[in-house]
């Protein structure tokens, strides 16, 4: 991974979290600080893009999705207030293993049945049962 290029001196990324194959809408900035990274880097202030920061090889297979936090830069501001943080260039490298996402599923429910849509025996023209 590799994570820099050119930017405003001090405004460069300090610190990385990656989280691995996390939900939609379970990491969003209001509460990525307080969740648990799969993996965490200190960055240094790259100007052109030639650090390359090595994962964790067991924690990124399957990988399907990434999120990127970026919490402070090296002027020490966490991205609150007046805090600008700027990222120039964000490359991964690995291999694609083919894997296809499960397919969504659309599923309709009926919240009050429709009497029209489900049809009786006699409706039918099949032979009542007389008791």
């Amino acid at each position: 991974m590799v994570i820099g290029g050119l930017t405003t001196a001090g405004a460069a990324p300090s610190r990385l979290n990656v989280f691995v194959n996390k939900a939609p809408g379970d990491i969003n900035c209001d509460n990525a600080s307080r969740k648990t990274p799969t993996q965490s880097f200190d960055l240094a202030e790259d100007f052109d893009g030639v650090l390359e920061y090595q994962t964790d090889f067991t924690k990124f297979q399957a990988c399907a999705s990434l999120t990127l936090h970026f919490p402070r830069n090296f002027r020490g501001e966490t991205g609150g207030g007046d805090g600008v943080t700027e990222i120039f260039f964000v490359g991964l490298r690995g291999e694609g293993t083919g894997n296809r996402r499960d397919m969504i599923v659309t599923a309709v429910y009926e919240t009050k049945p429709m009497p029209g849509d489900h049809k009786t025996v006699a409706e039918d023209g099949a032979p009542a049962l007389g008791v």
